[in-house]
């Protein structure tokens, strides 16, 4: 098996059997797969990569591996509206750890899938109780569960309250959330420190 070369850019992109948009897709492929492109055609003016297993995507989907989003939190913020699927991982659906992940994972930020181990591991920690530490791309957590920090008063997060990745404000969530039953935040860490 040949190392992966690229990994998916886009939302998500169509699997072709041949290089042509016309051609019923074999499935798609979420943001963050990788694949390995062999070669690259053109059909109608539109440019594809050609996979290692003899299928092709839109090349304009794909980046290479090792390719660095400076604002991952934006990559975060491209799921806004997706459906929550608690263990999803893809852009049809996912979870608040999945979210993280695979925002960091473009961020060249390697994090656990799950979100205690994020919370355990994910860069330094900062203390929890003073709001003007927060920082975009700072990660919140409480028991099960973790938010994106988008700026001191707005988060971003796949939850089960809205059935979905939406924005909240940080205040009215960590209320929110506490009055729920699912207690307070328990960390606030920074990746990438």
């Amino acid at each position: 098996v040949k190392p992966a070369t690229h990994r998916v850019r886009a939302l998500r992109t169509y699997r072709y059997p041949v290089a042509d948009l016309k051609f019923p897709p074999l499935g798609l492929l979420s943001i963050g797969s990788l694949v390995t492109v062999a070669g690259e055609t053109e059909t109608r003016g539109l440019t594809y990569a050609l996979l290692s297993d003899g299928s092709a995507v839109v090349a304009k989907h794909l980046v290479p591996v090792e390719t660095i989003e400076d604002d991952w939190v934006a990559v975060a913020e491209e799921f806004v509206g997706t459906p929550y699927r608690w263990g999803g991982r893809s852009s049809l659906g996912l979870d608040c750890s999945a979210l993280v992940q695979l925002a960091a994972q473009a961020g060249g930020h390697d994090l656990p899938r799950d979100s205690d181990m994020q919370e355990a591991e994910a860069g330094e920690a900062v203390p929890h109780d003073d709001p003007a530490a927060l920082k975009r791309g700072d990660l919140l957590f409480w028991k099960g569960h973790v938010a994106l920090v988008v700026d001191a008063e707005t988060m971003i997060h796949a939850n089960a309250h809205a059935m979905a990745v939406s924005y909240e404000n940080i205040a009215e969530a960590i209320a929110r959330i506490e009055a729920g039953g699912d207690g307070p935040v328990t960390a606030h860490r920074r990746p990438g420190v």
